[in-house]
């Protein structure tokens, strides 16, 4: 204004177009210092959402969406509330409001991550997870697999503890939606390894193990699954990630939803895992898919029971579990030799019936029998019983060896 500089000095120095100089001059002439204030300092931007929507937003957030991550608060409006914001945009209303959000701020990575399988079914992580999913102040376990190569969850089941009931209902869920997969990577739990070093089978030791296998171990090795050991949560990292994205999303969606029962929560989860692998699974690196298909339904019925070996007393019974069982097929009893071999299958509900010789039978409690009353006699006399003693006789062995006694007595 002074004319010390040219306007060619001054563009390059404010690092601005010569013409955008002359534009800033004039209107400085006009307004003076004022000119040097952008237009739309202290306006509310055009595309800015209403307060009415960020009153919405902040109540939301710490009523029925408490817990939820950024992303998930955003994918709830747009779902619920026809609310359609960015998980930033979610942030700042909930930063300007006060509210603290955990999932804001994510720390370093400090690992080495293992690169996926190719292949869809080649790998499959296993693990369950006890939380309060249905914040009723109790945990439940979720058991749950994972495929490693697409990050599909293939099945889940909960229970009120981690179980074997948990993982067969899991790993049947598994077989007769995708299949069988090559290999399954689970933690070393008594259910999937035997910590005992005991005496091994003769098909132990031609199979070469070290320690008998587990029901469970004994079930994947006949379906011909690859069973491998993991020695640290985070070799199965997979896994361990979907539970800390469940105990935040799915732990929102079961309280929408108004589930408070475990019954409730197995059956949302058939509908809600095909939501969650369509948003958040990816494609394998190869299209071919490695899973067998599922066996036929009673061979894998057989397979995934808890199996155990009986020998048949003497009268075509066996004994299990301190009860006495008979065989039957179509009700009526089957004679066996005293000695034969009878497998016990107990199904995850606790449904019994026994293998022999390839056939399955139902197993039936044996009638008690009535104990012989040689000692006492009741008759009933009236509304009252009488309790006679039964008297041997002068010549029963009993007596007659204690006057022999008595004799020798006399005698010595």
């Amino acid at each position: 204004m002074d004319g010390k500089i040219t306007a060619a000095q001054a563009a390059e120095r404010l690092n601005l177009s010569v013409r955008q100089v002359f534009r800033i001059k004039e209107k400085f002439a006009q307004k003076g210092s004022e000119a040097l204030i952008h237009g739309n300092r202290g306006r509310k931007p055009a595309h800015a959402i209403s307060q009415k929507v960020r009153n919405i937003i902040s109540d939301l957030a710490k009523g029925d969406y408490k817990g939820a991550s950024l992303n998930h608060i955003s994918e709830l409006l747009e779902e619920r509330n026809n609310i359609c914001v960015s998980a930033k945009t979610v942030g700042n209303t909930l930063k300007e409001a006060g509210i603290q959000n955990k999932h804001s701020h994510k720390g370093i990575r400090k690992r080495r991550t293992r690169e996926r399988r190719k292949h869809e079914g080649e790998l499959v992580q296993i693990d369950a997870s006890p939380f309060d999913w249905l914040e009723i102040g109790k945990n439940y376990s979720l058991h749950g697999a994972i495929d490693d190569a697409t990050g599909k969850v293939l099945a889940t089941h909960f229970e009120p503890t981690e179980c074997m009931k948990g993982y067969i209902l899991m790993l049947e869920s598994m077989i007769k939606k995708h299949g069988i997969p090559a290999s399954i990577y689970s933690d070393r739990h008594t259910i999937f390894f035997s910590q005992l070093r005991g005496k091994l089978s003769e098909e132990d030791e031609l199979e070469g193990r070290k320690v008998p296998l587990t029901q469970y171990g004994r079930m994947l090795y006949d379906l011909g699954i690859v069973h491998i050991a993991a020695h640290s949560p985070q070799a199965k990292g997979r896994i361990e990630r979907l539970w800390g994205t469940f105990q935040h999303r799915l732990v929102v969606e079961l309280r929408l939803s108004k589930i408070k029962t475990i019954e409730g929560a197995n059956a949302f989860l058939k509908t809600y895992l095909d939501k969650y692998n369509k948003q958040f699974a990816c494609k394998a690196e190869s299209d071919d898919n490695v899973f067998l298909p599922c066996p036929e339904k009673r061979a894998l019925s057989v397979i995934l029971s808890v199996q155990e070996e009986r020998t048949v007393n003497g009268g075509s019974e066996i004994s299990f579990e301190g009860t006495r069982y008979q065989l039957r097929k179509d009700k009526e009893k089957i004679l066996m030799r005293k000695g034969e071999k009878v497998t016990v299958l107990q199904s995850a509900f606790g449904v019994l019936q026994a293998l022999k010789n390839g056939e399955l039978y139902d197993l039936a409690e044996s009638p008690k029998e009535v104990p012989e009353q040689t000692k006492t006699a009741q008759i009933s006399i009236g509304s009252k019983k009488e309790v006679t003693k039964n008297t041997p006789a002068a010549s029963h062995p009993w007596r007659v060896w204690d006057k022999r006694k008595a004799n020798r007595a006399q005698t010595s």
